[in-house]
């Protein structure tokens, strides 16, 4: 995981797809799914928020970002928030993750 957020930490939309074709979707959704089942045990939630953010803030990545909200993703990372056996930087990197959909519009902060 330390691996593909060292490589794509800069990509856009279309690099991520061209990169991983149709297969960009499938992994943000099983990264999602993996950050739902285990961030109550507070084990790599830090790259795994990471990982999910280079979707989500990829240039020209709103596809992504629809993705990201329609699996109730901004719902697991606001539960983040309120865990108290997650580190502080696992919640800065929640945070993050939030601003970068703030960003994204007016239409995804609703």
């Amino acid at each position: 995981l330390e691996q593909f957020i060292r490589a794509n930490r800069n990509r856009t939309g279309p690099q991520l797809e061209r990169e991983y074709g149709n297969g960009a979707s499938l992994l943000l959704a099983r990264l999602s799914a993996w950050l739902r089942l285990t961030y109550l045990l507070g084990l790599g939630v830090h790259s795994l928020l990471s990982a999910i953010s280079i979707f989500v803030a990829a240039s020209s990545g709103s596809r992504f970002l629809t993705e990201f909200i329609e699996t109730g993703g901004v719902i697991t990372v606001l539960d983040i928030l309120a865990v108290d056996v997650l580190s502080e930087a696992d919640k800065r990197a929640a945070v993050l993750l939030l601003h970068h959909v703030a960003n994204a519009g007016r239409h995804y902060k609703e």
